[in-house]
C-alpha cells in the first residue's frame, strides 16, 4: 500500500488533534494503525506477543529486580553533553549505530539502553530505563483491579467510526477496541516517562539526545520535555524509509507531534523519499556500520548459484517461490529463505507454504547479519522490503522483485533500471539462468543511497553541532 495515501487521510481527518480524556494520542497510535491497514503483520505479531507474555509472567521477579536496580542506578547518573540511547538489546551483541565511529574527544557522552523491557536487558548493564517498565504497569493493574480507569466514551465512538472508515477506504483495519487498549496502556506509561524525563534532564544537564528509531511510545515524553528545555533531538537512520508513514507528513503543522530536530540519513536519496516536518533538519551522513561490514566480509566468496529470498507474507508470493525452488534445485541452485528476526521464531505462522517446501532452506539463525547473505548470494529475491536498497551497496548483486504482490518499497529500483521484475517462476528462472548483468551504471545511485566516508561524516557532524555551526 502507498502509505502516503494514509498520511493524506490522517491530514483530512485531523487525527493529530484527537485526544482521549484530554491526552493527544495520535502520534503514538499512527504507526500501528497504518501498519494495520497495509498488511496483516500486526495480527500475526499479536499472536507472537501472546506467547511472549506467558514468558514474562514467569519472569515477574526478574522484572521487579531489574526495575529496582534501574531506579537505584539513577542516583549515579553523571552530567554529560549528550545522551545516546542505544538501540540493541542484551541478545544483540553489536550496537551497530554507535560502535563504528567515535564521538569527538571533547564531547562527553552517556550511553543508555532505550528499551524499558527488563527481559531485553543484561543484569550488568548500568544505565537503563527498566524502572519505566514496572511503574506504569503497577498503575494499570491498580486501575483494572479497582475499576478506576476512566473511559472516554465519546472518543471510543470516534474510534469505532474511524475503524469503519479505514476498512471502507483501505480494505482492512485493526479494531477500535485494539486502538483503545493501546491508548489506555500508553497513557500511564507516558505520564511516568514525563516525570522521569524531568528528573533525568535535571540530573544529566545534556545539550542533546541521540536516538535510533524515534517513533517509540516511551520516548515521546522525553521529546516533549526536551523541547521545553531546548535540548536537541538527533535521530540516526535505522532502516530504509521510503514509503514509511513515520517519515511522511502530509499534515505539516506538527500539531501534537514531537519529532527529531536533526535526522542523519544514510544518503541524500533517502531524504528525497521523505516528507519531514519543517522543524527537522536532514543531513546525508552514510552508515558507518555498513562500511565496516562490507570491509570485514571482503574474503567471503559470492556463490553464483545461490539465490537468497527475503519473503513476503502472501500466498501468491510463496507459491511462485516454491515453484521456482522446485525447478531450480535439480539444476544445482541453492534457494535460501532469509527470515526477518521478528518472524524467525515461528516461520510456519508467517510462511506456511515455504516452510513446507523441502527445496528451500529456511534461515532462522540470526547470528549472521544481513550483509553476510548479501555477499554470499548473487541473486536476491524480494517484494516489499528494504533489503533491495541495502543490496545496492554491493556491486555484484542482482535484485529480483516480485511484481504480482505489493512492492512499493522496491518500485524505485525498477524505475531506476537497477532491478529485474518478475511475476512467474519461469520469469525468475530466466533472469537467473541468463546470469543477468546490469547495464545501468550503479555507482552514482550507490552514492546517493549510501553516502561514502560515513565514519568521518558522523564525527564531523557532532563536532560542528557542539561548536554551534549546525
Amino acid at each position: 500500500m502507498d502509505k502516503t495515501k494514509f498520511c493524506q487521510f490522517e491530514k483530512e481527518a485531523n487525527l493529530f488533534e484527537r485526544t482521549y480524556n484530554g491526552v493527544p494520542y495520535w502520534q503514538m497510535l499512527r504507526f500501528i494503525v497504518c501498519e494495520g491497514v497495509s498488511s496483516d503483520r500486526i495480527e500475526k505479531s499479536d499472536i507472537l506477543l501472546k506467547k511472549e507474555k506467558k514468558k514474562k509472567l514467569l519472569s515477574v521477579v526478574r522484572c521487579v529486580r531489574m526495575g529496582i536496580k534501574s531506579v537505584w542506578n539513577f542516583r549515579k547518573l553523571p552530567t554529560c553533553d549528550m545522551v545516546c540511547f542505544t538501540h540493541n538489546t542484551a541478545q544483540q551483541q553489536e550496537a551497530k549505530f554507535f560502535d563504528y565511529w567515535d564521538m569527538p574527544p571533547d564531547i562527553n557522552a552517556l550511553y543508555m539502553k532505550e528499551t524499558t523491557d527488563p527481559l531485553e536487558l543484561a543484569w550488568n548493564e548500568r544505565y537503563t530505563l527498566a524502572g519505566l517498565y514496572v511503574i506504569p504497569r503497577i498503575a494499570r493493574c491498580f486501575d483494572k483491579i479497582f475499576h478506576t480507569t476512566k473511559r472516554d466514551k465519546n472518543e471510543f465512538a470516534f474510534l469505532k467510526e474511524l475503524e469503519k472508515t479505514l476498512r471502507t477506504r483501505f480494505g482492512r483495519s485493526i479494531s477500535a477496541e485494539r486502538m483503545e487498549r493501546e491508548i489506555l496502556h500508553w497513557i500511564p506509561l507516558d505520564r511516568a516517562c514525563e516525570k522521569y524525563a524531568e528528573r533525568f534532564f535535571d540530573k544529566v544537564k545534556c545539550k542533546a539526545i541521540v536516538v535510533v528509531c524515534y517513533y517509540q511510545e516511551h520516548l515521546y515524553a522525553f521529546y516533549r520535555v526536551a523541547k521545553r528545555r531546548n535540548i536537541k533531538i538527533i535521530e540516526l537512520q535505522h532502516g530504509v524509509i521510503s514509503n514509511h508513514e513515520e517519515y511522511w507528513f502530509e499534515d505539516q503543522r506538527g500539531v501534537n507531534n514531537y519529532t527529531p530536530d536533526y535526522f542523519l540519513s544514510f544518503g541524500q536519496q533517502h531524504i528525497d523519499w521523505t516528507k519531514l516536518l519543517p522543524t527537522t533538519k536532514a543531513f546525508s551522513i552514510g552508515f558507518p556500520y555498513q562500511e565496516a561490514q562490507l570491509e570485514m566480509l571482503g574474503p567471503i566468496a559470492t556463490e553464483d548459484k545461490t539465490i537468497v529470498v527475503y519473503p513476503y507474507s502472501d500466498p501468491a508470493f510463496e507459491t511462485v517461490i516454491r515453484e521456482f525452488a522446485v525447478a531450480a534445485a535439480p539444476k544445482g541452485y541453492r534457494v535460501i529463505v532469509k527470515l526477518h528476526p521478528s518472524e524467525a521464531t515461528d516461520p510456519k505462522l508467517f510462511y506456511p507454504i515455504l516452510a513446507d517446501t523441502p527445496e528451500v532452506e529456511m534461515i532462522t539463525d540470526q547470528s549472521k547479519g544481513i550483509y553476510y547473505w548479501l555477499k554470499l548470494g548473487k541473486f536476491h529475491v524480494m517484494a516489499d522490503t528494504t533489503v533491495g536498497l541495502e543490496a545496492l551497496s554491493l556491486p555484484h548483486t542482482v535484485v529480483c522483485i516480485a511484481e504480482h504482490v505489493p512492492h512499493i518499497q522496491t518500485q524505485p529500483l525498477l524505475d531506476w533500471g537497477a532491478a529485474e521484475g518478475f511475476t512467474t517462476a519461469g520469469q525468475l528462472m530466466q533472469i537467473v539462468e541468463r546470469q543477468y548483468e546490469r547495464k545501468t551504471n550503479m555507482s552514482d545511485k550507490r552514492d546517493a543511497l549510501w553516502q561514502p566516508d560515513a565514519k568521518e561524516n558522523m564525527e564531523r557532524f557532532f563536532s560542528e553541532f557542539m561548536a554551534g555551526k549546525i
